[in-house]
């Protein structure tokens, strides 16, 4: 799956002919995560996904690891995002985060649509930004923040053992996971405690309708609470290359 300019013109039919489902903020706050589709480039620096021999342009997800002295799941994956300022839009606030989170420039014509917003437990409503940012060959991480970047092939999200649907301790709800590289899948998992997983973005439920975590412990996305299957795949018919999945919490 290349990045070129089908495959834009490919997301932003699906993304146009997606009806997004809005929620109200009230007495929540508000929040975006970037999806940001970039080329694989040098590859993903993650165990159990192969380096390209040189550049790539295949189709990835940017995800950053977070730094691990931050006060606030430090260490953890994540995507950029965060709270949405007085005055700003979702996709301001996701562009936004991408410049500071890792020196990522782009205009609003970047922006090729958004996801479904999710409500989570910790009190944010988060709206997914699909971000088209192409060959992204000058990242710069910013320290206080992100501790490393990750260019994950959008192929790796369509693997045959994903999504995970696990059992949760909220009745009626399953929690949707994601396995990325050697980590996560039912043979080598190492579930993350309660306290590790944290609610994020519909990311990867936004674009994948799920508000996820990052586990410390591995590359595996690990999304706090999901809708399950249904919203997956309403994730899935909203871009032509999906299961795009890893999200971020918004701060």
């Amino acid at each position: 799956m290349v990045l070129d300019t089908t495959l834009r013109a490919q997301v932003q039919d699906r993304l146009a002919a997606f009806t997004v489902r809005r929620l109200a903020v009230g007495t929540q706050r508000a929040a975006a995560v970037a999806l940001a589709l970039v080329e694989e480039g040098d590859g993903a620096a993650i165990s159990g996904i192969p380096a390209p021999a040189s550049w790539s342009n295949a189709a990835a997800l940017l995800l950053t690891r977070r730094a691990a002295a931050l006060s606030s799941h430090g260490g953890q994956w994540a995507l950029p995002g965060g709270r949405i300022d007085p005055g700003e839009t979702p996709q301001q606030a996701a562009l936004r985060e991408l410049h500071e989170e890792v020196g990522l420039q782009l205009g609003p014509d970047a922006v090729l649509g958004t996801l479904d917003d999710y409500a989570s437990r910790s009190g944010y409503v988060i709206t997914p930004v699909i971000v088209w940012a192409g060959k992204a060959d000058a990242l710069v991480p910013n320290p206080g923040e992100v501790a490393s970047v990750h260019r994950i092939p959008v192929q790796e999200f369509l693997r045959p053992d994903a999504p995970l649907l696990d059992p949760s301790e909220d009745a009626g709800r399953e929690i949707l996971r994601m396995p990325v590289g050697n980590t996560g899948s039912p043979r080598r998992r190492r579930p993350c405690s309660t306290s590790s997983r944290r609610s994020a973005s519909r990311a990867a439920n936004c674009a994948w309708r799920t508000t996820t975590s990052r586990c410390s412990r591995g590359a595996s996305v690990w999304p706090r609470r999901a809708c399950g299957q249904a919203a997956a795949r309403r994730a899935r018919a909203a871009l032509p290359a999906p299961a795009i999945a890893a999200s971020r919490r918004a701060r």
